[in-house]
């Protein structure tokens, strides 16, 4: 179990360091990714969204605007802000199509439609998509093999799968929480 009993520290330390003016523009946008995930993992989901989405934006290099961007869609879908995640997965294959990124978040795309929205269509584009746009990918390897089992699925195995996809996802949270609920042991 990781104990997060050093995050307030490593934030204060990281905040410090960013203040240096002796640092590259990359290496404050660098640290200020890993002090976004350093207050997310402090219970402070809004300002971790917040630096993540100004680094999404405003990085100098796309390798970290693209970086943010996929942070921020998890971070968005993590905290229940699903059409904002959704749209910031969209946002990494329209500005960032070439990535490695890219791929992942098509498949996320797709895994979303299906088994939290029960959308099969929709589903079925994502992974199509992404078999054509990165063949070579994993990802286009697992659409590939997905691709004929998910078009033959039935209106009731769909939302079969849907209420035990998202039934899994609670039990999963409820873990979560109750792990960041225990006090760390020395």
């Amino acid at each position: 179990m990781q104990s997060n009993a050093g995050l307030p520290e490593a934030s204060r330390l990281l905040k410090v360091t960013l203040s240096d003016p002796t640092l590259s523009t990359h290496e404050k946008e660098s640290g200020r990714l890993l002090l976004a995930e350093c207050v997310y993992r402090q219970k402070a989901p809004q300002e971790a969204l917040s630096l993540l989405n100004q680094l999404s934006r405003t990085a100098s290099s796309p390798a970290l605007r693209e970086s943010a961007l996929f942070r921020l869609a998890m971070l968005q879908m993590d905290q229940g802000l699903e059409r904002q995640g959704q749209a910031s997965y969209e946002r990494i294959t329209k500005e960032f199509p070439e990535s490695s990124l890219a791929p992942s978040a098509l498949m996320i795309q797709g895994n979303y439609a299906l088994l939290i929205k029960g959308d099969q269509s929709k589903a079925v584009a994502f992974y199509t998509e992404v078999a054509k746009r990165y063949p070579d990918s994993k990802e286009g390897e697992i659409a590939r093999t997905a691709l004929p089992g998910i078009k033959k699925l039935s209106v009731p195995e769909i939302k079969a799968a849907s209420l035990t996809y998202k039934n899994e996802l609670k039990k999963i949270k409820m873990q979560q929480s109750k792990i960041n609920e225990k006090p760390s042991s020395p």
